[in-house]
């Protein structure tokens, strides 16, 4: 009896410790599975789903004795809540509630608290079925109740341990590769796959977020150099037109200028910063008149390029002969953006047209010399035989004075054909004066008679009437012997 008793009442010591023991296991469990899950929903709050912190606190209800989950603020409003339908245990005289409340914090800071109320009824009835049978199983149920308490830690830390580790290195060390191994369909295992799901999804964005990144990056990149390219390209040609020899002048489409290359500023002796402050620059530059300007710009409106040969200033006030391009620039809508001006200095130019000029007047004299000396002949011919017919009538006064006049009328023939010319073969600058045509021509044919042979016949058909043109008289007479010399 004694030792039943003993027995007895060791086991029943045992079963009380046991008993203790199991409620502290409970509590245990149920503190460690609030710390996981508050774990667990740090990112889902802080990311704002709440789906997925609705499917993490739906994930507790599968422990059979959890009643109740609740998340709430930092200033203790739920955010949300589960529960079991507990339709049969509704007095409070029939359940044991305990609450597990931990805090939910993601780094040092606090999202809000996980409160988790558990039912601790069943446990309680289950060890008081214990101490009933505590004479028939003691031993039975000590050395039972030992297996299974360790075979429960070691699984329940076994789990605990690994998904307390996989959160450890997602928040230590941003792992986005820590998988959990999910065995069972316990709520342990599904921790495990929402966690699981949690991550890939976490990946996916990631990856989502590093395409993007990525594609704006080249896209970025790909600006870059064509904008360095562009600089390069603007660099090249700004020093291409500071190294022109025409003198060059870029315009707004408001007439202001935006460039002016250094021929420009030698040729005319104003440069940028002058031309800058002026609201006409070709005027001011002294290249062309208003006239002239408000004629260019009201044709480029319609036209492309504008042109033409003028009469321009320097900026010491000397003359020099120039020829003005003016070309318009136009966006892809062929709106008018700027104006290009290029200016050059024609008097080389000028001055090797004049030489031509008179190296033709003098192949056109060298060509009429053989007929002009052939009446110079003629002349001389009369004459002396005027001379010689006035000696032997020289005691007739009368017939010396008609020998004397046809004498005087030779002489003044050879001066006017000598005058011509001179005139003609005159160097000198092409002035333009408004004068009668067909009297130039009248006079032109009698020097054109002289110089061409007797064996070519030339006509002249006039107009009646005088022919008022305005003309430079030697440039008509060299083109017309021109025609005939090579006719």
């Amino acid at each position: 009896g004694l030792v039943l008793f003993a027995i007895v009442t060791v086991s029943a010591a045992f079963v009380m410790l046991q008993w203790q023991a199991m409620m502290d296991a409970e509590q245990t469990k149920h503190e460690t599975l609030a710390g996981l899950t508050a774990e667990n929903l740090a990112p889902a709050l802080a990311f704002g789903d709440e789906q997925a912190v609705a499917d993490t606190l739906r994930a507790l209800l599968h422990e059979p004795d959890i009643l109740k989950v609740t998340v709430s603020d930092p200033e203790h409003r739920a955010i949300q809540q589960v529960h079991r339908d507990m339709q049969d245990a509704t007095s409070e005289g029939r359940k044991s509630l305990e609450t597990f409340s931990v805090p939910v914090l993601l780094g040092e800071e606090s999202l809000g608290e996980l409160s988790v109320s558990v039912d601790m009824t069943p446990l309680r009835h289950e060890l008081m079925q214990q101490l009933v049978w505590v004479g028939l199983m003691a031993l039975a149920v000590l050395l039972l109740a030992l297996l299974l308490a360790l075979a429960m830690q070691r699984y329940l830390s076994g789990s605990v341990l690994a998904l307390r580790e996989g959160m450890r290195r997602v928040r230590d060390e941003a792992d986005l590769s820590t998988r959990i191994e999910e065995r069972g369909q316990d709520e342990l295992a599904e921790l495990a796959r929402g966690f699981n799901a949690m991550i890939r999804q976490i990946r996916r964005h990631e990856a989502e977020l590093e395409d993007k990144v990525r594609e704006r990056t080249e896209r970025l990149q790909l600006e870059l150099d064509a904008r360095e390219r562009l600089e390069r390209n603007l660099e090249r040609m700004f020093w291409a037109l500071d190294q022109m020899g025409e003198a060059m002048l870029l315009l707004n489409r408001d007439g202001r200028v935006d460039y002016v290359n250094p021929s420009f500023a030698r040729l005319t002796g104003r440069n940028l910063a002058e031309l800058s402050l002026v609201e006409q620059p070709l005027v001011s530059a002294g290249v062309m008149s208003e006239a002239q300007a408000a004629e260019a710009f009201e044709w480029l409106q319609q036209h492309e390029i504008w042109s033409s040969d003028l009469r321009s200033h320097r900026a010491d006030g000397s003359e020099y002969p120039s020829h003005l391009s003016l070309a318009r620039l136009a966006d892809e809508n062929g709106e008018i953006t700027h104006y290009v001006a290029v200016l050059r200095d024609v008097s080389e130019q000028e001055r090797l047209a004049e030489e031509l000029r008179q190296a033709q007047k003098m192949e056109a004299v060298g060509v009429l010399v053989g007929g002009i000396a052939h009446d110079f002949n003629n002349m001389l011919a009369a004459l002396s035989g005027s001379i010689e017919l006035a000696r032997l009538d020289a005691q007739d006064p009368a017939r010396v004075r008609e020998w004397l006049g046809d004498m005087e009328v030779l002489a003044h023939r050879g001066a006017e054909t000598v005058a011509k010319l001179l005139a003609f073969a005159r160097k000198g600058p092409i002035q333009f004066r408004t004068g009668d045509l067909r009297a130039l021509f009248e006079e032109l044919q009698k020097m054109v008679r002289i110089g061409v042979p007797e064996s070519i016949d030339v006509r002249f058909d006039l107009a009646d009437g005088p022919m008022p043109v305005n003309m430079d008289a030697n440039q008509i007479e060299q083109a017309m012997l021109n025609l005939i010399n090579n006719a």
